[in-house]
């Protein structure tokens, strides 16, 4: 190390990656009603499926519990929830699906 440089390295903390919070992924959660809304429930399921992946790998590569991961999912199945409602859809109640 050069005699001008300080080696500051044991002040640094570890830094920890968050994902963004489910309850505020709202294109992902657009695309899926849009989905819903235009193709086949079969399209819609795999979308919602898809998404639901996402989020969850995201969350628990990032470390997040099991709890916590559960809580983003139903933070984002109520803003999916949501959009439907605010285009005036209802959501079919199958199992699997988003309502």
């Amino acid at each position: 190390m050069d005699a001008l440089q300080l080696d500051l390295s044991h002040l640094l903390e570890p830094v920890r990656v968050v994902p963004f919070p489910a309850r505020r992924l709202i294109g992902l959660a657009r695309d899926c009603v849009d989905v819903y809304q235009h193709q086949s429930n079969e399209k819609a399921l795999a979308k919602w499926h898809g998404a639901v992946d996402l989020i969850e790998d995201a969350l628990f590569h990032a470390g997040i519990s099991d709890a916590k991961i559960d809580r983003q999912i139903e933070a984002f199945r109520d803003l999916v929830r949501g959009e439907t409602y605010r285009r005036g859809l209802s959501l079919a109640t199958s199992s699997g699906e988003a309502s």
